[in-house]
Formats: C-alpha cells, structure tokens, sequence
C-alpha cells in the first residue's frame, strides 16, 4: 500500500493510495509502457539495478513476429520483453518469438541489430566487450558471434491468470530463463504511481538459480581444463605452441597445466574463459607449420 505523507502546522497524516489502472489513466502499452522500459531499462533486471542495452521496440524478427522490446544483458544475454496494459497472456508470443530467434542465424541476427540499434553495432559490441573485465582489450576483438544464444524472457502485465503463472513457474524449475513482472497503478490526488512487484522467480529462489547456474559453469570449466590436460598429456598439444583465434591471430601459449597465458604476460587466465564460444566454433593450434582445428585433433 502506498501513502502520502500530508505535513501541516499541526502535525502529519497520511492518505492512502487509490487503486487505478492503465486503462481508466489513458495510458498505452506503446506509447507509455514501453517508453517507460526503454527510458529505465532496469526495470528488465527489476529489483536489480543493472541496465540492459535497448536494441528497440516492435522489433521485427521475420514471420509477421514483432518482439515488444528486444534487449541485449551485459553478460551477451539477449532478453524478449512482452509488455501488456491488461491481462492478456504475453506468454505464448514470447515463447514463440524466443524460438525464432535461438533458430534465428548469425547474419540474420547482425542485421536486424543494425537496423534496430541506434548508435550502430560498434558501440553495441563495445560494450558488451567481456574481455574489459579482465584487461585483455588489445587482445581479442569481439563479435556477436562470440556470445551463446542465451536468451531471457520478461512479462509486464498489470496481472496474469494461473494458466500463465503455473506455466512460467514450471519454465522456470526447468531451467528457462524467465523473469515474471506484476505492475500496478495507483492515484493519489493528481499524482499517478507505477509500482512493480517481481513475482517470479522469487528473490530466494533466483539465488537459488544464480548458484545452480554457478555450478553448472563450474564444472563445465573443470571438464574443459581436463579435456587440454589429457590432450597435452597424449601430446596433440605440446606445451608452449601457439593458439590462434578463428581469425589466425595468436592469442597466448600452451602451458603444461592447460593454461593459457596471454602473450601480455599482465594476465593468466583459463582458455575456456578466453576464447568462449569462439573456441567452439574452431579456435586453432599450430602444428607444425598448419593451422588445424580442435575438433579434428
């Protein structure tokens, strides 16, 4: 309940807020809502304080699918908001709209940023560099293609029935990414306030997911740092030869305890973390005198 505090001479009150609506103030998904995320985009990260990067709203991603608001996370997460005044099921549109896009290819997807993206895909890309985080900017240039097809989907709605509620929560158990917004309107006097309240996942149980996800990183590192030992060990690396990025250029060397250090010698730091996805896409080793990549050793 919200209450406005009314000073006077002789001491303070308060009146309560009167519930309201979109609908009963005059205001529009399109022009009000989504005006409102894009202005304050941690609204899509709501309670945390993090900023999504806006690509834009009523993007369109092909098939007569046009995504509300389509939005890219510091962490190279891409997040399909749908946004309703009322309580209509945004569910169903954003799981379709999530499909099309994790099936959706590489150049498609670059295109439609740079449609989309206001200050050009340069500076999108700059700033979701995660190598800024640990001092290797000169060292590896990134590219959309760098970045898993992770994808986030986030409801705004004034309310939602139980079908869609029960649905989001089973998505959720299952490990989809799914961030459930409840909002309200209020009126007191002149003054209209827009209030959120995230009701899935629950702040215990998004820690809950945050530390499973942890784990599941964890030991995906562990089994990546075992596969370079055993292919050291069984010499189809041999310590001290370079590693190539998908472009040719040299981004470190092979050391005994599948590490690679970067020729900077400022940092050290796992392979895996180095060259992300692009190492599954083929990172390469020089043997002698040939590139060749991973998966055929």
């Amino acid at each position: 309940m919200i209450y406005k505090i009314i000073k006077s001479d002789a001491g303070s009150n308060l009146k309560p807020a009167e519930k309201t609506d979109m609908c009963s103030e005059h205001l529009f998904e399109v022009s009000d809502l989504q005006s409102w995320i894009k202005e304050y985009p941690q609204m899509l990260n709501y309670p945390n304080d993090s900023k999504p990067i806006i690509i834009g709203s009523s993007v369109s991603i092909g098939e007569g699918n046009q995504v509300d608001i389509l939005a890219v996370d510091y962490d190279g997460t891409i997040i399909v908001c749908e946004t309703k005044r009322d309580n209509n099921d945004p569910l169903y549109q954003a799981l379709r709209y999530t499909g099309r896009l994790s099936s959706m290819l590489l150049e498609e997807f670059t295109e439609m940023v740079k449609r989309k993206y206001e200050n050009g895909i340069d500076s999108l890309l700059e700033k979701l560099n995660p190598q800024r985080e640990i001092g290797l900017e000169n060292e590896y240039t990134p590219s959309l293609e760098q970045y898993e097809r992770k994808i986030r989907i986030v409801l705004f709605a004034e309310d939602y029935n139980s079908d869609v509620f029960h649905t989001a929560e089973w998505l959720i158990s299952q490990g989809i990414d799914i961030i459930v917004i409840k909002y309200s309107v209020d009126r007191i006097d002149a003054d209209i306030f827009f209030r959120l309240d995230r009701i899935l996942p629950s702040i215990d149980s998004a820690k809950a997911f945050q530390i499973q996800q942890q784990a599941k990183t964890e030991e995906k590192k562990a089994r990546t740092s075992n596969m370079f030992r055993s292919l050291i060990q069984n010499s189809l690396l041999n310590e001290g030869e370079d590693v190539f990025d998908i472009n040719g250029k040299i981004i470190g060397k092979v050391q005994s305890d599948s590490i690679i250090k970067v020729d900077t010698g400022v940092k050290c730091v796992n392979m895996f973390q180095l060259i992300g996805s692009s190492w599954r896409g083929g990172a390469q080793v020089e043997r002698e005198g040939e590139l060749t990549p991973f998966s055929n050793l």
